[in-house]
């Protein structure tokens, strides 16, 4: 403000975003910015990864967790765990490459933290996933190896 009237905001960022053209004597306002505000990229980007990271992820390790004292689940459990853990994954890189997607296209805006967050959380991820490769080169090859050393730093 200066003194009664209104100022001027900055034209960066986010107020680009907000840009409008408002008539006050007849009421009529028209846009001048985008329209196009990636809202449903956003949305679909929100919902994959609170799925995968959030639902699935927690589901298979929970799998793992508590359904290997069963005897009777005893090779079961193991599949359930595996298929859920890859489901997890896969719907996480689809999550992951929509926030790709969406880091490319917001001009000006960066989530750093965020971005930071989601992509240790997908390299954690992405070795959990390529734990299983582990799983089996340790049948083949052999208890004692630095293969042997890799699985049971990931699994306990």
């Amino acid at each position: 403000m200066s003194g009664a009237n209104p100022g001027r905001h900055a034209l960066g960022g986010e107020n680009v975003k907000s840009m409008a053209t408002i008539n006050f004597v007849s009421g009529e306002a028209g846009g001048t910015g985008s329209t196009d505000s990636g809202l449903g990229t956003r949305n679909t980007h929100g919902v994959l990864n609170a799925v995968s990271w959030g639902t699935l992820m927690p589901l298979g390790a929970m799998m793992a967790r508590y359904l290997k004292v069963f005897k009777a689940a005893d090779p079961a459990w193991f599949y359930l765990h595996v298929a859920t853990q890859t489901s997890a994954y896969i719907v996480g890189v689809a999550g992951f490459a929509t926030g790709i997607k969406l880091g490319s296209e917001s001009s000006g805006i960066t989530w750093s933290d965020h971005r930071n967050i989601g992509i240790v959380l997908f390299i954690f991820g992405t070795l959990q996933v390529n734990h299983l490769e582990c799983i089996i080169g340790i049948k083949i090859i052999g208890s004692g190896t630095l293969l042997s050393l890799f699985y049971f730093f990931f699994s306990f």
